[in-house]
């Protein structure tokens, strides 16, 4: 009930609120991932961008599979100026889908900002490509 409770919570964008409730889920159940993830983002939705990459490198421990973790992640990097770690991210979210969209968009932008816009713009051309 907690849980569903929380996930209502994001919908409605009361990230503080879900964010109360996924740590109070999360200390029942360490391993469940999608709540640790779910508190990462709304870390992120808070401003809260090392709350938010502590959650979400704990989420892909856990799952290190799922994609959309590991995009998140990097934006989470990436808002806190961490290019190195957000690249390694990112890159990671594109070895488990080659065609993520948002990754490959995140990467080229992450590149930018570091001021290789020149890869950046090697990268999406080789995306757009295929």
């Amino acid at each position: 009930i907690m849980r569903d409770k929380a996930f209502q919570l994001i919908k409605e964008a009361k990230y503080e609120e879900a964010l109360a409730l996924f740590r109070q889920v999360i200390e029942l159940d360490p391993s469940d991932w999608n709540c640790i993830y779910l508190a990462g983002q709304c870390c992120r939705f808070l401003n809260d961008f090392d709350g938010a990459t502590d959650y979400l490198q704990k989420a892909t421990d856990i799952n290190p599979d799922d994609g959309p973790i590991w995009l998140a992640l990097g934006i989470a990097h990436q808002l806190k100026g961490e290019w190195e770690p957000a690249i390694d991210a990112l890159r990671n979210a594109l070895q488990i889908d080659p065609d993520y969209v948002l990754a490959f968009n995140s990467l080229a932008l992450t590149q930018k900002r570091m001021g290789e816009l020149e890869k950046a713009e090697s990268f999406l051309g080789t995306y757009q490509k295929t």
